[in-house]
């Protein structure tokens, strides 16, 4: 099973900063999952709230703020005063850091965006490390029709048959359903359409330990320790 630490080990560390995701890494997760947003000046970020005020002593909307406001926000001291400091990083600086380390969920927090963060991910050359998710299909699907090699993934909570047959016709080859409606039946009809199961929303030991009984391919979570754990990887 994939194990995917949920911006960095959500539960543990400040959500989308360096230190959360070293902490991650160090617990031997094999993937980490983000998010992606623009800044007012263009520059690609990596922040989940379309607003600044629970994560930060800032406040407003982040696709408002350019990102000279925004380097200078403290986005650790929320979670514990160790943390503080802790900016918000540029995708840029991530991938560059951690792109050959790790691979990533780039989850596409904003339609528009996403042929930059394809560029980007393709100059650096870290296309095969990377899953691009968005809940808007439109948008993973540009990114499929501009480059068949990416790999994409819809994040979702509709399991009909309408959008598993708009998913399979797109070519999509992961699905990321919420995880407190799988069940291993439904992971089993996925399955059958080749697709890769990957859960999302996993957040308690119940859900975490329901999800693996489904037989899903891998989840986010936000205590990644405990899932290496449940899995015998400490």
């Amino acid at each position: 099973m994939k194990v995917i630490g949920h911006r960095g080990a959500l539960g543990l560390a400040p959500e989308n900063t360096f230190a959360g995701f070293d902490l991650a890494l160090e617990m031997g997760v094999d993937g980490i999952e983000t998010d992606v947003q623009r800044t007012k000046d263009g520059k690609l970020v990596l922040f989940h709230d379309f607003r600044l005020d629970r994560t930060t002593n800032g406040t407003g909307v982040l696709q408002e703020t350019t990102w000279q406001e925004l380097q200078h926000l403290d986005v650790g001291s929320w979670f514990d005063d160790k943390y503080a400091g802790e900016r918000i990083p540029l995708l840029i600086e991530a991938l560059q850091r951690y792109g050959t380390r790790s691979s990533f969920d780039l989850e596409i927090k904003q339609s528009g965006i996403e042929y930059e963060v394809l560029k980007l991910v393709a100059q650096l050359k870290l296309l095969d490390r990377i899953v691009f998710t968005s809940r808007d299909l439109p948008t993973i699907c540009n990114i499929k029709e501009k480059n068949p090699l990416a790999q994409v993934g819809l994040l979702t909570a509709d399991f009909s048959t309408e959008n598993l047959e708009r998913v399979v016709k797109a070519k999509i080859p992961c699905f990321c359903p919420r995880a407190e409606k799988v069940t291993k039946h439904l992971v089993d009809q996925w399955h059958s359409l080749g697709l890769f199961v990957r859960a999302c929303g996993v957040n308690n030991t119940q859900m975490m330990r329901n999800a693996i009984q489904a037989g899903v391919d891998g989840m986010t979570f936000d205590f990644p320790n405990l899932l290496l754990k449940e899995l015998g990887r400490e």
